[in-house]
């Protein structure tokens, strides 16, 4: 025990130092990847001995759950899925040793953003749920509205329409209540997602509408550009071209102002498709050619493959026509 709490000990301050430097150069921009990895190894070399013993768990404790924001988000750029789960894993077993409840939420709640990355949904809402009843318990109410929108979107994914809507109701009425603009954007933004899946294009329109207003305040333009560009192709389904034009084409000055280079591909995809509508072919193949080269050139592969398909059955469609 004595030699286990001397090494633990040793290996918390190497790490404090470490920490310290890896920090002042994340500042500076010139954080690096082998210092990370350098933390990361003397963490793992501790990682039993202090979690088990707990003369010396209260203080790895408090380092298991705060070194991810000490490290800047780097243990989410640099590490794997399994190591991420495995650090949070430990850390909410730190925590029962001293029962910080804050600590306990962060834990809860970093668990099951990463079972929600990798898809497993029904893991991530169990956790979404307990870390929802910790935030209520303790009044933290900005933990309580982002809880709900993870409840909310992770209904969504279940395709569970219902529980996905009511969830996202109450995160609104809470960003609402307490005025924190973001959140209420997030929110009416996915219960447009949800009413449209539930056939109602009109209603969802006019939340996006509303969303946009919010958004305007907080001049956030990446998600302005997006809700635009949900907006052209909500007017596209319902074939008023028009509008759904203007829309596109604002959403597409708004991404290449702020260089999207993505979201411009996105947008340049669903104008193809508004060129379809319109029997534009050769010009829809055009943009949608256009589209797929933007998205492989940011490493968006899937958005790019799903434009390499509809350029095919754009071409198919085409020349089908041509021959009648």
């Amino acid at each position: 025990m004595n030699d286990d709490f001397h090494f633990v000990k040793s290996t918390l301050h190497r790490l404090e130092t470490l920490g310290e430097q890896y920090s002042i150069s994340a500042e500076h921009g010139v954080a690096s990847k082998n210092k990370f990895q350098e933390i990361f190894e003397t963490i793992c070399s501790a990682r039993s001995i202090a979690v088990e013993n707990s003369t010396v768990s209260r203080k790895w404790a408090q380092l298991c759950w705060d070194f991810p924001l000490v490290l800047r988000g780097a243990s989410e750029i640099w590490l794997t899925f399994e190591q991420r789960e495995l650090w949070w894993q430990d850390a909410l077993k730190a925590e029962k040793h001293w029962g910080d409840s804050i600590a306990k939420g962060h834990c809860l709640g970093a668990l099951a953003n990463i079972y929600s990355d990798k898809g497993e949904h029904k893991k991530a809402k169990k956790l979404y749920e307990q870390r929802l009843e910790l935030a209520r318990d303790k009044k933290q109410m900005l933990a309580l509205t982002k809880t709900l929108l993870n409840l909310g979107n992770t209904a969504l994914r279940l395709n569970e329409l219902q529980s996905a809507r009511k969830r996202l109701h109450e995160a609104r009425i809470e960003a609402r209540r307490h005025q924190f603009h973001k959140e209420e954007a997030r929110a009416v933004g996915n219960l447009a997602v949800v009413t449209s899946r539930l056939g109602k294009t009109k209603l969802a329109i006019t939340m996006l509408k509303t969303r946009i207003r919010i958004l305007q305040q907080s001049k956030d333009l990446l998600q302005l550009a997006s809700t635009y560009s949900n907006l052209g192709g909500y007017y596209t389904d319902l074939d008023l071209l028009d509008e759904a034009n203007r829309n596109l084409k604002i959403a597409l000055v708004i991404d290449k102002q702020i260089e999207n280079r993505k979201g411009e591909g996105l947008v340049l995809a669903k104008m193809a498709l508004l060129k379809e509508k319109t029997g534009a072919y050769a010009e829809a193949i055009e943009i949608m050619q256009k589209a797929a080269l933007i998205l492989d050139d940011c490493s968006s592969s899937d958005y790019a493959n799903d434009c390499c398909e509809e350029i095919e059955r754009l071409v198919a469609r085409r020349n089908a026509e041509d021959s009648i």
